[in-house]
């Protein structure tokens, strides 16, 4: 079950992502070239890592000998839910408007599940 949440939250960031986020950040005129460049290459190492931890979950899934990338994917997704709930409170964002939140707890939680149930 995490590894299809994990997939669901790739094709998200990909598919929703690349036209709300990195497409406008592209086009976007004020930027100097090395902030928007950086921020595009950050964009494809979020894309590399969630797909990343959506083999990690698969292959621990799999083989129970791997459990320890089970461990690590769970952790990631944990990390990625608590750093933006801080950026939510931090910046007062509205969490509507910033769900990453909403696609790495279900993941976490999921993966808690696999590793303790």
């Amino acid at each position: 079950a995490a590894t299809l949440t994990s997939g669901a939250t790739c094709m998200i960031h990909v598919y929703f992502g690349g036209s709300i986020i990195a497409a406008p950040l592209l086009a976007a005129d004020g930027l100097e070239k090395v902030s928007k460049f950086t921020n595009y290459y950050c964009w494809h190492m979020v894309s590399i890592v969630l797909a990343a931890q959506t083999f990690a979950f698969a292959i621990a899934s799999q083989t129970p000998v791997e459990r320890s990338l089970a461990i690590f994917a769970t952790g990631g997704s944990i990390a990625f839910t608590l750093w933006s709930l801080s950026m939510i409170t931090i910046f007062k964002l509205r969490p509507l408007n910033f769900p990453q939140w909403a696609l790495f707890a279900p993941t976490s939680l999921l993966g808690l599940a696999g590793l303790y149930l």
